[in-house]
């Protein structure tokens, strides 16, 4: 059953022609209400308003798959070119609908809210990299390192990077036993330890070890399990979003839920949703800002070349930005006000003093590497094809 919430999302959108998080009931970061409440674990947390009116019944064990940038756009697109039978199957005989992800649209910010069940301005990690004040400098929290310098590796505590409760502490404190199974060698990252903080970290190599991960842990009576794929993202930044090579990953991937359909019985709740989507970046302009006069009063880039934030000495004027008809430059304070990052800001310096909107597939280099500008396919911005993400619940 298709629910179009599409309209919805537009006619909420703060930005004409664009799409903005709607974190009170159509977003990434209500799913884990929806979670806890299967487990009879009452929370204040915002509900998912798609799915109030329907009486979908509690099951013992849950399984929340998350494939990266596996954008609601995209996934339709697939299933236009190709027969994908396990998704036709989930779409006509379980729940699908659309939400969005947050801002920037990116797996940087948009997993600590899905598991924080929170608002990028409440748990703090505001984009692919941030300016954080603790160290001077921009971070990278993916990977670890000083966002200028590469090879200038930093150490932070989990708890200084996601200060609140994760939806498996929460499961903690009620007994549920929980897991995530993510890649191998994301294991000793931070960055996981400090989102998925609480659950058992579980490795795996390819899509046939994830499958068997999963039914491993389907032998227990109650359960939520979190599993992460990642191999859209990575080849939609490399060939583009819509190429043949997504596509066939798609199908592969259909396959691999096909048999994990056939396994899952009617104690267990499937869910499918994606971080993010990604557009196609390789006809969009590229906006050297340093090429401009009076970019000498920009101090600092942050974020991310679809998503930047820009710091500057006070000097810089919003009228810089006129000149370039495909881009937005909002003040700090109004994209507050717009509610792009929620209601509450906890860590506003995060936030450079403009942020850059997009209207189209364009993007801005300035101190970036080289390679992340020549990506295909990128993500982080307010286009429907970064925003909206598909929601799947099926049971049997």
């Amino acid at each position: 059953m298709f629910i179009d919430t599409i309209e919805e999302i537009k006619k909420k959108s703060k930005i004409n022609g664009l799409i903005t998080p709607i974190y009170n009931g159509l977003n990434i970061s209500n799913i884990g209400s929806f979670i806890l409440e299967n487990y009879e674990i009452q929370n204040n947390f915002e509900k998912l308003s798609v799915i109030q009116s329907l009486e979908i019944p509690k099951k013992k064990k849950v399984v929340l798959l998350l494939i990266d940038a596996l954008g609601f756009n995209l996934l339709n697109f697939v299933r236009n070119k190709v027969l994908l039978e396990s998704f036709e199957e989930m779409i006509n005989n379980g729940l699908y609908t659309v939400i969005t992800s947050t801002f920037p649209s990116t797996t940087a910010t948009a997993l600590p809210s899905i598991y924080t069940l929170s608002t990028p301005g409440i748990h703090g990690a505001l984009g692919y990299r941030f300016y954080a004040k603790e160290f001077g400098n921009l971070i990278n929290p993916l990977f670890q390192k000083l966002s200028v310098n590469k090879n200038c590796p930093i150490k932070f505590d989990e708890s200084w990077f996601i200060p609140i409760k994760t939806i498996f502490e929460i499961l903690n404190d009620y007994r549920i036993q929980n897991y995530s199974i993510v890649r191998s060698d994301y294991l000793s990252s931070t960055f996981d330890k400090a989102v998925y903080r609480g659950t058992k970290e579980i490795g795996y190599l390819t899509l046939s070890d994830l499958y068997n991960k999963i039914l491993e842990l389907l032998t227990l009576d109650t359960v939520f399990i979190n599993a992460y794929w990642w191999s859209i993202d990575a080849l939609s930044h490399h060939y583009s979003p819509f190429s043949q090579t997504v596509i066939s990953e798609i199908k592969f991937i259909d396959y691999f839920l096909k048999m994990l359909l056939e396994k899952i019985d009617n104690d267990t709740l499937l869910i499918i949703t994606a971080d993010h989507g990604q557009i196609d970046t390789s006809k969009g302009k590229v906006i050297k800002l340093r090429d401009e006069p009076g970019s000498s009063n920009i101090l600092l880039p942050a974020s991310d070349v679809r998503a930047p934030y820009i710091y500057t000495n006070g000097k810089l004027k919003k009228e810089f930005f006129e000149k370039f008809e495909n881009i937005v430059a909002l003040t700090k304070e109004e994209a507050f006000n717009l509610g792009l990052f929620g209601e509450t800001i906890n860590f506003d310096e995060r936030v450079g003093d403009y942020v850059i909107i997009f209207k189209d597939n364009s993007c801005i280099e300035f101190i970036s590497e080289e390679s992340e500008v020549s990506l295909l396919g990128k993500h982080g911005n307010l286009t429907e094809d970064e925003m909206l993400v598909p929601l799947i619940l099926y049971y049997k």
